[in-house]
């Protein structure tokens, strides 16, 4: 019966909202609570009680327990309630921590990595240029080596010409030494001929023909008149152009010695730039490893950011959620328990002034539904 009455007095306090506060008799009070269901059925168990002749004390004591179950519920809800905030604070808060904590990291991956980008650009940028100058450098040095090479051939080339012309040259003027201490020009003639061949020879070989073709015309005239003056002029052309062909020799050796020493030394100096360059693009090529490893890692680290950054989002959002809704229903909860315990409170009270007057409407009611 007791729990019966409890079920029944719920019911009314979640109806006692619409109770006037003013003062108002037992039959207004009573048609009111009446009107709700949970009403009449408080007011059905209230007449059965009362049909039975249960003491009317009963109810005031199963209010007061109510009340104090009430007010028990409401220091549980208020704790509970405290616990939540509490747990709903730092939640929040550690979410929120590890949101700033995420969002700093990525910015500081995104920063590192275009500086690192700008860091690649340059290093690239200067890796070419490094190509380009070592391209350069091997350009001059081929460049250099073939036109030394060649310098070198015609210094060759040209001491070996005047080396022959001078052999035989040196061959004529020995023939014509001999004429003119007085040999016989038919005694040196197999000579003259040896001498002339080697002669017209040389003229073949040489660039300079033209320089031979007096001088074997000469031999040839001494054939048939050979004198003193003419053995001595012929001998002065023939030591002129062996001097020619030794200063000539002498010339030609001390510019290729010129030649070859600036070569050497430029060629040093294009070696050692060319180590240099080689070592820089090496270095270049290694931090630009380097630099695309960093960003590759960046990218990594940004994209892993970016979701834990979202997941971080939506649990902060879920947790602001769910403590809203527990926010609000203590605040629904505490209302409504705040209203049935105004209400309690008042039917108490009428309980405790008007007891007879709602006994008799009670049994007026009893006695009505009888007939």
């Amino acid at each position: 019966m007791k729990v019966l009455l409890c079920l029944a007095l719920c019911g009314v306090l979640a109806f006692a909202g619409s109770i006037r506060r003013a003062e108002f008799d037992a039959h207004t009070v009573l048609s009111e609570i009446d009107q709700h269901p949970f009403g009449n059925a408080l007011v059905s168990l209230i007449a059965v009680h009362l049909s039975t002749n249960g003491p009317l004390e009963e109810i005031v004591v199963l209010l007061n327990q109510l009340r104090a179950g009430l007010t028990k519920s409401q220091e549980e809800d208020d704790e509970n309630n405290r616990t939540n905030q509490a747990s709903c604070e730092e939640n929040i808060r550690n979410f929120q921590n590890q949101i700033s904590t995420l969002t700093a990291q990525r910015n500081e991956n995104i920063k590192l990595r275009d500086i690192t980008q700008a860091s690649l650009n340059v290093a690239e940028k200067d890796l070419r240029e490094t190509i380009n100058a070592l391209n350069l450098n091997q350009q001059r040095l081929t460049q250099g080596q073939a036109q030394r090479d060649q310098e070198h051939n015609e210094y060759t080339n040209a001491l070996a010409e005047h080396q022959q012309g001078i052999k035989a040259l040196d061959g004529a003027i020995q023939l014509l030494n001999h004429l003119q201490s007085g040999t016989s020009f038919v005694q040196l003639k197999k000579r003259f001929e040896r001498v002339t061949a080697e002669l017209l020879e040389t003229q073949k070989a040489s660039r300079n023909g033209h320089l031979y073709s007096p001088l074997i015309q000469a031999l040839a005239d001494l054939a048939s008149k050979a004198t003193p003056e003419m053995i001595a002029k012929i001998l002065k052309l023939f030591n002129e152009l062996r001097t020619a062909f030794a200063r000539d020799s002498q010339v030609a050796t001390q510019i290729e010695n010129k030649q070859q020493e600036s070569w050497t030394s430029l060629k040093v100096d294009l070696e050692t730039e060319r180590d240099a360059l080689q070592e820089k693009r090496t270095n270049l090529e290694r931090q630009i490893e380097g630099y695309r490893a960093i960003i590759e890692d960046c990218n990594r680290n940004i994209e892993y950011l970016t979701k834990q950054l979202e997941l971080a989002t939506e649990n902060l959002n879920a947790t602001v959620e769910h403590c809203e809704k527990l926010s609000a229903t203590y605040v629904s909860r505490n209302e409504e328990r705040v209203r049935e315990l105004e209400i309690i409170g008042r039917v108490l009270e009428f309980f405790e002034k008007r007891a007879k007057g709602f006994s008799d409407s009670v049994k007026q009611r009893v006695e009505g539904a009888s007939l």
